[in-house]
């Protein structure tokens, strides 16, 4: 049982050795590699992955539309992504599918934003929040344990452990291949959304 640098020097970690003998540990239900970064989070392993290519932020927009078209009731979607990734451009544009009008903005300041569509639709930033304790401050569990319309949460990686059970992933990442071009990866954590994002990805083929 490996004991970390100081800032962890009183934490006990389990070890785990993955395919091609890389290791990982454990703190509670979180993982962490060598070098401390977190990885995953226990019973919370993302299946059902597929990816796009967004080469400009209006093809980011047709992607949340087509989204949008598909999304269900009761469904939670945890962003992750860098600032400027185009995590806010996707939800004001999957908010518009849905019925929402007038502007949609990042709730930075707010931290939640609830909008009027053909259903409810609650938009969550954690960006600056830092610790679990304020989620409870804003009510944030009350609303994605058991949610009722649409959940839509950005920099949802700051609090992976703090997340519901059952959610779509959605990243953001530069590709390097041009300044506006996106890989967009949907995955999803536990079993209810399986369905929901195979039909998306057939749905976005087409």
């Amino acid at each position: 049982m490996p004991i970390f640098h100081d800032y962890f020097k009183n934490i006990i970690l389990d070890t785990l050795v993955l395919t091609g003998g890389i290791h990982v540990y454990r703190e509670g239900r979180m993982w962490y590699n060598l070098k401390m970064q977190f990885l995953f989070v226990s019973g919370a392993m993302t299946k059902e992955m597929f990816t796009r290519i967004t080469e400009s932020p209006e093809q980011t927009a047709e992607l949340a539309v087509l989204v949008g078209k598909r999304i269900r009731e009761g469904t939670v979607v945890c962003m992750e992504g860098d600032l400027g990734a185009g995590k806010t451009l996707f939800v004001r544009n999957l908010a518009h599918t849905l019925g929402v009008e007038g502007e949609v903005t990042s709730p930075t300041f707010s931290l939640m934003n609830i909008y009027e569509g053909i259903c409810p639709i609650l938009h969550f930033d954690l960006y600056r929040l830092e610790t679990e304790d304020q989620l409870e401050d804003i009510g944030f569990f009350e609303y994605t344990e058991e949610p009722e319309g649409i959940v839509l949460i950005e920099w949802a990686d700051k609090f992976p452990e703090a997340m519901p059970e059952e959610y779509v992933k959605v990243v953001f990442e530069r590709t390097g291949a041009g300044p506006e071009e996106r890989r967009i990866t949907f995955s999803c954590v536990g079993d209810k959304n399986e369905d929901f994002l195979e039909e998306l990805e057939s749905f976005c083929q087409s």
